[in-house]
């Protein structure tokens, strides 16, 4: 074979093989990509908002005696609520403010109360539920009065007609009848009160409303004192 074939037909075989080192080099200097694996995320159940938070602790402690007729009570809930979620009932009743710091409810006697008397106190949440009841006694001698009579809760319940009409009222919320239906709402403003919506049914609804609150012993004075919208 002449030397010029042997170099010709020499080229065309090294050649290629130049070229596919050529190009395995550089493919060996890619970066390579590497999965990336997230991790997965962590379920979680939130914390339900419906359910009605219990009390954690009060103050002063439960069935505490010798408390100073103008301390305030301080309840600790599970959570924070706002003034429209719940309200303080108290027996017997006495006047006071509600405060809400976090988690803290603070209600403070608008005056002194009565010396030697035991209070028992509650919260009723916005859906109708209530705590557990909750009492102290106040320092000093009791006022002279009889023996306390054996029907407790309808006069607890007396107490509140005469004293909290509206609070009455709604302790018997929601009612429906065949000709109206009412239902109770706190409200903060313009003062802490509860107002009442009441939805006729029949042409009669409002006068059937006024006579069902008339047969609960409410006066005329104390209906009108009543925040009703229709």
């Amino acid at each position: 074979m002449k030397p010029k074939y042997f170099f010709f037909i020499s080229a065309l075989i090294i050649i290629p093989i130049i070229i596919m080192l050529i190009s395995l080099f550089f493919l060996s200097k890619k970066e390579k990509t590497v999965p990336v694996h997230l991790p997965t995320p962590t379920s979680f159940v939130p914390v339900s908002e419906n359910k009605n938070p219990g009390i954690v602790t009060v103050q002063p402690q439960n069935g505490e005696t010798h408390v100073d007729a103008k301390q305030p009570l301080t309840i600790t809930l599970e959570r924070e609520l706002t003034s429209h979620d719940f309200i303080v009932g108290t027996f017997p009743y006495f006047q006071h403010t509600t405060e809400i710091q976090g988690k803290n409810v603070i209600v403070k006697p608008t005056s002194p109360l009565l010396p030697g008397t035991t209070y028992e106190y509650e919260i009723k949440y916005k859906d109708g539920n209530f705590s557990n009841r909750y009492s102290f006694t106040t320092s000093g001698n009791a006022p002279s009065i009889s023996a306390p009579p054996d029907n407790i809760p309808l006069l607890e319940e007396d107490w509140y007609r005469i004293s909290q009409p509206d609070l009455f009222l709604y302790n018997k919320m929601p009612y429906e009848t065949n000709d109206f239906s009412v239902t109770g709402e706190f409200t903060p403003t313009p003062t802490e009160h509860f107002f009442f919506t009441v939805i006729g049914k029949t042409a009669n609804g409002k006068q059937a409303f006024l006579d069902w609150v008339k047969s609960l012993d409410l006066s005329d004075e104390q209906i009108q004192s009543l925040d009703i919208r229709y």
